[in-house]
Order: C-alpha cells, then structure tokens, then sequence
C-alpha cells in the first residue's frame, strides 16, 4: 500500500473496502506496524508494512488472531503475508 491511503479513497468512499491500522508500543513510543485493508465482503485484501513491505511476524498473528475473532477470510492473493 506504500501508506498512499489516498489512491483508496474512492474505494472507501464507495463502501468497497476501508483502510485500518495496526499500531504496536515500542518502548513507551505507538508506532504502526501494518496498514490493514478489509472488503466490505470481510476479507482481508492485503496487510502491509512500511513502504509496502510484509508486517512483522507478530503484527501478522494479532492480524490473524483478529480475523479469526470476527470471522474475517483472508484474499487469495495476500498468501505471501501469511507464508512470512
């Protein structure tokens, strides 16, 4: 997503999808961690990290674990998050 939040916004605006934030605390200091995008469907369409890198082994099991919970799917296409 490169954090360019702005290339989705007609998406958002449309109901297609909304963009979330995965923030984590490191030393005292909230840092993001992974920019979440869910399909009005509840699918996950992808999770990434900054400058579209793959989040962090522990943001992709608090994403995980958060889908499980609300009963979330995953894209097909995002499989290289969840294989990291």
């Amino acid at each position: 997503m490169r954090h360019r939040v702005v290339t989705y916004l007609n998406r958002c605006i449309q109901g297609e999808s909304s963009i979330s934030s995965l923030t984590c605390e490191r030393n005292g200091r909230v840092l993001r961690c992974a920019t979440i995008e869910l399909l009005r469907q509840n699918v996950i369409a992808q999770s990434r990290a900054f400058a579209n890198g793959l989040p962090s082994m522990l943001a992709i099991s608090v994403i995980e674990a958060w889908a499980k919970e609300y009963g979330l799917s995953w894209w097909p296409d995002d499989f290289l998050v969840r294989a990291a």
